[in-house]
């Protein structure tokens, strides 16, 4: 199942990382938030990164290795963003620099 994966790369995709701290014991999450990439964000130069409250939100748990770097969460990034919807990767703990 990952072959094409392997075979086919996918273009890294453009995250806003965000650290969110658990109030109940001090610990941080992180999360790579990817907007859609459309003219509303991205377009004459604007970088507003909003969501379009009409699209769906997307909550991506990757492996136990892995991370928003990983081919098929890149795929899937690309895909959803195309569709002007908004990405969330939860990043474990550990993982990825944090």
């Amino acid at each position: 199942t990952g072959i094409p994966f392997i075979v086919n790369s996918v273009e890294d995709q453009q995250y806003m990382r965000v650290y969110v701290t658990n109030p109940s014991d001090g610990e941080h999450l992180a999360l790579d938030i990817a907007f859609p990439f459309d003219d509303f964000n991205y377009g004459a130069g604007k970088k507003k990164l909003i969501h379009d409250s009409m699209k769906p939100v997307y909550l991506v748990l990757h492996g136990l290795n892995g991370g928003s770097h990983e081919e098929y969460v890149k795929d899937l990034v690309k895909r959803r963003r195309a569709e002007g919807s908004t990405v969330v990767v939860l990043i474990a703990r550990g993982m990825m620099d944090t």
